[in-house]
């Protein structure tokens, strides 16, 4: 199916180059290259607002949204770049058919794979949709040249998200999620449905163990075993780029990775980006239901992240050196959050307490201390 879009695409393009001309292919080329960017730089805002609204789902909204900013961005500014050659000079518009053709030939088959791109990404979402169930979803049987083509454009979108996000800490995920958008928006789904993976973080020795930073005994913990025996869980984090080339070493760099950002993390509990982001019942209510679209898109989840997976040794210093999200994205918590925050007079409060040993490893417990060790008290929610 596939190679019947390229090939149909690019013979087209190719008549259309030798009709129109170069001036005006050229107008065309344009047209389909910003048309592209406003797919990339449109999409995340907009599938943000519908799934805000209610109006898509969360794992359909990426790819649904890319290919509808793709096609308006093509009809807008195709019209524009046809009303502009209709100005030009007449010896513009007629010239350099040949050089037209061959430059339309190039030019359709970069708009075959956009296409190609497009119609699967279509075809998985609306048999997912129609399937009800993410254990339903199966993968039609494509030839290796469909295979190649579709891996191609995606390849292709993925370049381009890349470009735009830099080296944000969220580029990989995104460029993977262009890649193969049903699969990848399933298995995030999938993992924040992970009784296993809540536990490392909501369960106090659990997470205690997480910021003690030893690998061998966060791979011993029951939250960490259920997400390393899970294998879609696993299978995305080696495409994300997990190492290891045994089960073994993936599950030790996976100890040492939580580990390393869980101890991060905890080192911007205190700053106010992240209590204000702690405080957000919309963020909260989208890792609840796992809109993995909606907390990347948010400017200060990015900025928190890029702290976090920043090389260096203090985050809280890659934090204030990180550029700030536009003012009014920064809000103050609202009064009705700050009142439900307020514990009740009748629920007993559950007190943890984080201190350091002699040996400087850091502990977060339900009893005190030994006497003379200074510790600060946590509120457990």
């Amino acid at each position: 199916m596939y190679l019947l879009v390229v090939s149909v695409t690019a013979l087209v393009c190719l008549w259309w180059g030798w009709r129109a001309g170069l001036f005006r292919l050229l107008l065309r080329l344009l047209a389909l290259c910003l048309a592209y960017g406003l797919a990339i730089r449109g999409t995340p805002p907009t599938a943000e607002f519908l799934v805000q609204k209610g109006w898509l789902n969360g794992v359909l909204a990426m790819p649904l949204v890319a290919v509808a900013l793709l096609l308006l961005g093509a009809l807008l500014f195709g019209t524009a770049a046809k009303q502009i050659a209709l100005a030009a000079p007449e010896e513009w518009r007629q010239g350099g058919k040949k050089t037209g053709a061959l430059v339309g030939a190039v030019l359709g088959c970069g708009v075959g794979l956009l296409l190609a791109w497009g119609a699967g990404t279509l075809k998985e979402a609306w048999q997912w949709r129609t399937a009800q169930q993410a254990a339903a979803h199966v993968t039609p049987e494509q030839s290796p040249l469909d295979a190649a083509l579709r891996r191609a454009a995606g390849n292709l979108m993925a370049d381009g998200v890349e470009a735009v996000l830099g080296n944000s800490a969220a580029a990989p995920i995104a460029a993977q999620w262009v890649r193969e958008p049903l699969s990848v928006g399933l298995a995030l789904k999938h993992i924040a449905e992970l009784p296993g993976l809540r536990s490392l973080v909501t369960d106090p020795k659990q997470y205690a163990v997480l910021l003690q930073g030893d690998a061998r005994a966060v791979q011993r913990l029951p939250g960490f075993q259920a997400l390393a025996a899970d294998p879609q869980a696993m299978q995305l984090l080696q495409t994300l780029g997990l190492q290891g080339s045994s089960s073994q070493e993936q599950s030790a760099a996976l100890a040492t990775m939580l580990s390393k950002y869980t101890q991060r993390a905890e080192l911007l509990r205190s700053t106010p980006e992240f209590q204000t982001l702690a405080a957000d019942p919309v963020l909260a209510q989208r890792v609840q239901n796992g809109e993995w679209l909606g907390l990347l898109a948010d400017p200060r989840v990015r900025r928190l992240v890029a702290a976090i997976n920043n090389g260096g040794a203090d985050p809280v210093a890659a934090l204030s050196a990180t550029p700030s999200a536009p003012h009014g994205e920064q809000g103050s918590e609202p009064a009705s959050t700050a009142q439900a925050k307020q514990p009740s007079a009748q629920d007993p409060l559950k007190l943890l307490y984080r201190w350091k040993d002699e040996k400087g490893r850091l502990h977060i417990t339900e009893e005190k201390p030994p006497a003379g060790i200074k510790a600060d008290v946590i509120q457990a929610e």
